[in-house]
Order: structure tokens, then sequence, then C-alpha cells
């Protein structure tokens, strides 16, 4: 893609805090030792210096819309055309103590699991009930998990996964007790500065904040923050910069922060930018008419969710496993070494059979 808007007189700059895009949908796994690390990750400056584009490690923390540039901790950069993709940090994810790590980044969590490794981690709250909280309890407390640590959820309502079908809710509750996970409700998260004596390490499940706040840029948002887009995914008010993700609220309709969306924005963007550069018509982002989100319960079992149904069982972590092989396979290996959904079977069937 980089030589091609090269020809046209762009060049692609990339701008984020890590070389490494740490899948969400593949950390809880990765938790609970079903993924190797680089199974769960993007090498984003390889992948850059693969298409021709420039790889930058910063932190952006402001946007001058105006004066069109961004402001990271090491540098300011100019821009033509700016594309924000930053996603979302934890709720309370700043200035924490080493023994906190909040979901988002999810880098953090990654260090977690090497002091779980190294033992250091013996007894673990986890400050949330939704779907990440749930989803890497489910994983850390499964049979085939390296490590066994003991684990305490804190949800501030009166169940888990409240926001999704009581089947779901009852079903992972269900498991977690099996596995001696302690449950506490109506619980809600204050201040770490209370509950740190009492475990080794503290997960921040509390829900998620865009990372680019409204006082870093003059943009319009919506109530939780989020730029607010037009259809082609570009800012209010702009007509140089465009939104993407969980940072962004596309169109009339804000949908949930889940990965599929952000995958298919970036078809769209890839195209409405170029399409804006030459004076082409752009094209409106149409998200997928179902959405669906599988949670993994180790390496036997999944949850596969769609609007109000509840499905479950060891096809949904197969069909996880292959879904999201095939997309990480796209960005880490070359076309040749990429397997065919024949050989992701295989291995999902061999990866998921019960010791």
């Amino acid at each position: 893609m980089g030589r091609k808007w090269k020809a046209h007189g762009l060049n692609i700059v990339v701008v984020s805090e890590s070389r490494y895009l740490y899948y969400s949908g593949a950390v809880p796994q990765y938790m609970g030792g079903f993924y190797k690390i680089d199974e769960a990750r993007i090498d984003i400056k390889k992948l850059c210096h693969k298409y021709d584009a420039i790889f930058i490690e910063d932190s952006v923390k402001t946007i001058n819309h105006p004066e069109r540039y961004v402001s990271g901790l090491k540098d300011s950069y100019k821009f033509d055309y700016l594309v924000i993709n930053t996603g979302v940090i934890s709720k309370a994810a700043d200035n924490l103590d080493d023994c906190v790590y909040p979901v988002k980044p999810m880098s953090r969590l990654i260090k977690l699991r090497d002091r779980i490794d190294e033992w250091e981690v013996k007894s673990l709250l986890i400050a949330g009930g939704g779907p990440a909280g749930c989803e890497i309890a489910l994983n850390l407390s499964n049979a085939s998990s390296p490590k066994k640590i003991k684990i305490e959820i804190h949800e501030y309502s009166d169940k888990l996964m409240s926001s999704f079908p009581d089947k779901l809710s009852s079903g992972v509750e269900s498991v977690l007790r099996a596995r001696n996970v302690e449950l506490k409700f109506n619980q809600p998260w204050t201040d770490e500065s209370n509950l740190d004596k009492d475990y080794d390490a503290i997960i921040l499940a509390t829900g998620n904040r865009p990372a680019i706040l409204s006082e870093a840029h003059s943009f319009t948002t919506d109530s939780e923050g989020r730029i607010r887009t037009d259809q082609f995914l570009m800012v209010e008010s702009s007509s140089s910069i465009f939104a993407a993700g969980d940072v962004a609220h596309a169109g009339a309709k804000s949908y949930p922060q889940i990965g599929v969306h952000a995958v298919k924005q970036g078809v769209t963007l890839r195209h409405n930018v170029l399409a804006h550069h030459l004076g082409n018509p752009l094209k409106a982002y149409k998200p997928w008419k179902i959405a669906p989100l599988i949670i993994s319960d180790g390496c036997e079992n999944g949850y596969f969710v769609t609007s109000n149904k509840v499905y479950s069982g060891r096809w949904a972590i197969i069909l996880k496993y292959m879904l999201d092989m095939k997309w990480l396979e796209r960005y880490t290996k070359a076309p040749h070494e990429r397997r065919s959904y024949v050989e992701l079977l295989k291995d999902a069937m061999k990866r998921t059979q019960k010791s």
C-alpha cells in the first residue's frame, strides 16, 4: 500500500507507542497458556518496513487540527491527512502502582503474565466482571493454565456480564465458581490503595475511555468521549482527518467496542484517504450485519454470543482459533507461510483436545 500511495505523492507514517499491536481477542488465551506471545501480537514496525511505510515509536498526546500537526512525547509530526486510531485505555489507568495492570493498554497484561510465570503472583484481584475481566479469569483458572493462582472478581452490579444475556452470565458464573474463583457483587472499584495489601496483583477491567481525551483535541465527541465522524469515517468539521476503531463514534449509530468494526473500518479508510486525495468519491462504512463475540473458556470450550443468543461448546473455541489465526497470519506471516482453513482446523482440533 505504501508504494501505491507514494506514486500519488503520499508517504505513510505510523506513530505508535509500541512496535507491537497486542490482539485483544488472543491476549486472554495467552494469559492462560493457550497461545505463545507471537501468536497474540503483530509487529507494526516490521509490517511498516514490508509496505514501505515509516514507523515512529512515540505516544501522541495532542492534536492541533488548524495547524495540522500532532505532538508526542518525543517530537511533533506534521500531516496532510491524519487517521486517528488510538484505541482506548482502561478507566483510572493513569499513575498506577506497579502491582496494578489495566486491561488496556494490553502490553501491561503481558508483563503480568511474566510475573505469574515467575511465581511472583499467587493472588489476583480482577476489578470488573465484564467480558474482559471474565475471559481473563476463565483462562487463568482453566485446568490447562500453566500456573494456579487465587483469583477474586469484584463486580459493581449484581451479576457478571450484566450487559449480556442471562444465559451467558449464569454460565460463566457457574464455571468460575466451580474453579474456586471468588466472586463479590455490588462492589464497585474505588481506590486500589485500599486493596493492594491483600493481593499480589490487580487487573483493572472497569471499562474503557478513549486514549485521546477531548482535552487533547478540538473535535466533537459523544458522551463517552469518542470522536464523532460521518459515514465516511471523516471527523466532523474536518476535511483531512479520519478516525476509526474504539476511539471513534462512526456515523449516526454507535457501534459496540469490538474488533470486527475496527478491522472492517480499516478497509474503508484505505479507500477513502486516497480517494479524498485524488478527488474521487468516498465509500460509506457499512458494518457487518452480524457481529458475534466469541469468549474463550481456556482451551476446551467457548461461548458464541450474537444479539440475545448464546451458544457454547468446543466448536466455538475451534471457530475462534481459526478466525483469529486467519486474520493474524495476514500480518505476521509471508503469503506462502499462511495456513489454509483445513490446516487451521486440524491444529485447532489438536489444541483443544482434553488432556
